[in-house]
């Protein structure tokens, strides 16, 4: 596991990079997300969560295209914050990442959040840990169906996730933005 910039002169906005994979989390999700064949299959195999009335029985060709969609809009909304200064940068950070539960003030040391593509009712998110008032360090996402990410494989490996980047946050000495930047300038070096 490695913490690796999305944006290269930035360290407010980070992603994971799994040791497996040649792309961060963010990349890869976009990735997954643009693959039709992908999102079919997903669909297909959980039709039943779209068969209910949280979804109002919506059909798998409409959750396609409804996921593009969003996806796009996230896309786009990552795309933007590389080409606007740090202050606004830092302002729609805030605005795109909420605690990940709605129910809590989210007092945890690093706070989890959530990012989806701002509807009502929405199949994507990206999750993230929060270090102090101004990074963010992307772990993961999912298309979630159900109400709990307990509910599904798929989500509730993201709350492992979360964890996972937790700890190695911690055995990695990062307890804060200047160990974060401190860990960040070492890794630079070493590529």
């Amino acid at each position: 596991m490695k913490i690796v910039r999305i944006f290269e002169n930035t360290n407010d906005l980070l992603a994971i990079k799994y040791e497996n994979s040649d792309i961060d989390v963010l990349e890869q999700l976009f990735k997954s997300w643009t693959d039709i064949e992908f999102i079919e299959d997903f669909f297909n195999t959980n039709i039943s969560d779209l068969n209910t009335n949280y979804w109002n029985n919506i059909s798998v060709e409409e959750a396609i295209f409804s996921l593009l969609e969003e996806s796009g809009r996230l896309i786009k909304m990552f795309n933007e914050l590389n080409n606007i200064s740090y202050i606004e940068r830092q302002s729609k950070l805030k605005v795109m990442f909420r605690p990940l539960d709605n129910n809590l003030s989210n007092k945890y040391e690093f706070d989890r959040t959530k990012v989806y593509g701002g509807r009502p009712r929405n199949f994507l998110r990206i999750y993230a840990l929060k270090i102090d008032e101004e990074k963010y360090i992307i772990t993961g996402g999912t298309i979630k169906l159900t109400k709990k990410m307990q509910d599904r494989e798929n989500s509730n490996i993201e709350l492992k996730n979360l964890e996972k980047c937790k700890d190695f946050l911690y055995n990695n000495g990062i307890v804060d933005k200047d160990g974060l930047d401190e860990y960040l300038e070492i890794e630079c070096y070493e590529d």
